[in-house]
């Protein structure tokens, strides 16, 4: 029997959740090994904002795990113009952004640095710096730079900031001037993602001393033997992911039930071969209308439901990208027609929309509003919960 579009459903509605224990499960250690050393910690430390504020991972030069892929070239694509249409024109956009920021940036332009200003090619230093980090990692996992190449810039990156400034504390300093002096607004989002990171104990900035020795080897070879303790943590990423994934096959399991017959071996041969009769639902586009407008790309939020462990997961689709037209506050209500519950804000979710939200398991309809950067509110708009989803307590 083809794959039926409930089961297609409930299996994107968990590829956000998923993604977050894939990237445990594939970068807990460097291709199985061990995980990276300090002096690659420090540099990738170096773009800790964009991290955070992106939702990426930080224990490899990817960002996040491939499930994601896509975000990062459409994210160089949309703000840096790597958009050349064979991978030799796009490798070379790549080069070219890449060892602008590395060698000139906007501490050169004169557009951003006055004559007699003497803090302002500094500030726009860290801004570089940060950026360089950033984009050689979406470089490398887009594929238009090598693994090493990718590494060389991370390292070339870490020299310049250890000369170039004091601490952690000088640096996102002059890193929120930077991009102060280049955008002439505020921004909320890497702002808190700043203050986090000086703060918050457990962050790279507060655990990595500023003035670590940098070892070329550390970037020339991340990858190192192995361990035990490396491969016991993957070990156990992978034992989570399996659990979270269990209750998805189980479900789509019983989608598939004929009466009280369940044929697991027609469901699996289902999902692991595209049918030859019908295919299978198209995934929604993750990049739509690029060019629309905030109140555009709200009304293009979709919400579908799964149920999972005794809970109801609603995963958001068509959320804007990375830091594109975000919304200043996102809020959801369950079962209430006024929104009033704001998601978790440990992790700021890129556009300030969350992908997924967890549920009671006797929801009924999810209500969601933004409020625009402007200060002006959207409308509401509700999703229903389908009565096959729902578990009334």
């Amino acid at each position: 029997m083809p794959l039926t579009k409930k089961t297609d459903e409930m299996m994107l509605g968990s590829v956000n959740k998923l993604d977050k224990l894939i990237y445990a499960a594939e970068n807990t250690s460097i291709r199985g090994r061990t995980a990276l050393p300090p002096s690659a910690q420090w540099g990738i430390a170096l773009a800790a904002m964009y991290t955070r504020a992106h939702g990426c991972g930080d224990r490899a030069l990817e960002p996040w795990s491939n499930v994601k892929e896509a975000f990062s070239a459409e994210m160089l694509k949309e703000w840096w113009g790597i958009d050349g249409d064979t991978p030799t024109k796009r490798r070379n956009q790549a080069i070219g952004v890449l060892g602008w920021l590395a060698t000139e940036g906007h501490r050169t332009d004169s557009r951003y640095v006055e004559p007699g200003d003497r803090e302002a090619p500094k500030d726009l230093l860290a801004w570089d710096i940060a950026r360089l980090v950033m984009v050689a990692r979406h470089t490398f996992m887009s594929g238009y730079i090598t693994e090493e190449e990718g590494w060389a810039y991370v390292r070339d990156a870490a020299k310049m900031a250890q000369t170039g400034f004091s601490s952690w504390e000088d640096y996102a300093h002059r890193y929120n001037r930077g991009r102060l002096r280049w955008s002439n607004d505020p921004e909320k989002l890497f702002d808190d993602a700043v203050d986090f990171l000086l703060k918050n104990a457990k962050s790279p900035w507060r655990t990595l001393d500023w003035r670590m020795p940098l070892k070329d080897e550390d970037f020339c070879n991340p990858i190192k033997i192995a361990t035990k303790t490396a491969f016991a943590r993957e070990k156990k990423a992978r034992r989570y992911l399996l659990l979270i994934a269990l209750p998805v096959v189980i479900a789509g399991v019983v989608i598939k039930s004929t009466d009280s017959r369940i044929d697991i071996g027609d469901f699996w041969s289902s999902w692991s071969r595209p049918s030859q009769t019908e295919p299978a639902p198209a995934r929604p586009n993750p990049f739509p209308s690029l060019n629309a407008s905030p109140l555009e790309r709200f009304s293009q939020i979709d919400m579908t439901f799964s149920a999972s462990r005794g809970e109801i997961l609603a995963s958001l689709h068509n959320t804007p990208i990375l830091t594109r037209d975000r919304f200043a506050e996102f809020r959801y209500g369950i079962n209430t027609a006024t929104p009033g519950k704001s998601p978790d804000r440990n992790l700021p979710p890129p556009g300030g929309v969350p992908s997924l939200l967890e549920l009671p398991s006797d929801t009924r309809f999810v209500t969601i509003q933004v409020q625009f950067q402007d200060g002006t509110m959207s409308p509401i708009r509700r999703f229903d919960v389908p009565a096959g989803v729902r578990q009334p307590r």
